[in-house]
């Protein structure tokens, strides 16, 4: 299954949101990938609005924490690509083994990141079907926040990392891409 996770921070600047993300999930999606996301401002819309751009609506899987989350930001009937609108319980488990102060977050919090690890994992995360690599925008590449968890994620299950705030990944991804 080629299926890809795209995101990353709010922070995304513009010029990647627009100049590296939007022209990435085109080629993506028009090379058949199945883009796993979060829907989270910056990075997540980002990749997710770039993907519904070329008609590719069944070849999308948002992961939310809970049904209404960023609500504002998807039409309704853009639901239909919502994979899972709630974590899974083990989700949770996961979340907890690769969060460092899993035990002082709040249940919203906790969902958020347990949201993450489906991004990485897929819909069922008790049988698995990993996504086959990892882009994303992070501030100075430290691979922080939520989507930090992702990449931790990630990285555990040996499923590699693009972080376009690294210049060595970034420029992979333009010469693939011919910008």
């Amino acid at each position: 299954m080629k299926v890809y996770t795209g995101i990353g921070s709010r922070e995304t600047p513009l010029d990647v949101r627009r100049y590296l993300i939007r022209p990435l999930a085109d080629k993506l999606a028009a090379e058949g990938w199945t883009l796993r996301s979060g829907n989270a401002p910056g990075a997540d819309q980002a990749f997710s609005r770039a993907h519904l751009a070329t008609g590719c609506n069944d070849k999308i899987e948002l992961y939310l924490p809970w049904p209404t989350f960023e609500a504002e930001a998807i039409d309704g009937w853009l639901y239909t690509i919502v994979a899972r609108s709630r974590p899974q319980l083990e989700a949770y488990t996961i979340a907890a083994y690769f969060h460092p102060a899993w035990h002082s977050m709040s249940h919203g919090e906790k969902a958020l990141h347990a949201r993450n690890v489906h991004q990485v994992l897929g819909r069922d995360v008790t049988s698995p079907i990993l996504s086959r690599f990892v882009v994303c925008w992070t501030r100075n590449a430290a691979g922080g926040g939520g989507t930090g968890q992702a990449l931790r994620v990630a990285r555990h299950y040996g499923v590699p990392v693009f972080d376009l705030a690294d210049p060595g990944a970034r420029e992979r991804i333009e010469r693939w891409l011919s910008i």
